[in-house]
């Protein structure tokens, strides 16, 4: 395998995610990314939901043999707050980001997305992005195909 050290950070915005007595959806949602970006999981998911007023959401990790997933949410208001971060040596796939936190009603998605290969460069940025088309762009542009 080559090692491609492809590094993705999210953050969106979504109509609704798991609250805090719903820990079993959230591992189904972090170990369906890991199969369908076609990674293996080593140890995880791990997460807790703190219920302080002000933070009350989310905090979740995965590691994978190529690196690891992390995710923290805050549900209390609306929209939700989903702060995502995917990190690879292996191929990234950022479409398959994106379907994942679909069915949560994206009201905005922006990311970064870096090569850290040799340095770290910035691939693509997205500011404000809601229109699915212009994610699909980037990504051809980014995949070449």
């Amino acid at each position: 395998m080559v090692c491609e050290h492809k590094h993705v950070i999210v953050r969106a915005e979504l109509n609704w995610f798991y609250n805090g007595t719903q820990e079993i959806h959230l591992h189904e949602f972090m170990t369906g990314i890991i199969r369908d970006l076609k990674m293996n999981l080593m140890k995880g998911p791990m997460s807790c939901y703190l219920d302080r007023p002000g933070l009350k959401g989310w905090s979740s990790v995965v590691l994978i043999e190529t690196s690891h997933i992390v995710l923290h949410s805050w549900d209390e208001d609306s929209p939700v707050l989903l702060q995502l971060d995917v990190y690879t040596c292996g191929e990234m796939n950022l479409e398959v980001v994106q379907r994942a936190l679909a069915p949560y009603g994206i009201r905005k998605f922006d990311y970064y997305l870096i090569d850290r290969a040799t340095e770290i460069k910035l691939i693509v940025a997205t500011k404000s992005v809601t229109i699915w088309d212009k994610i699909k762009d980037y990504i051809k542009k980014w995949t070449g195909s």
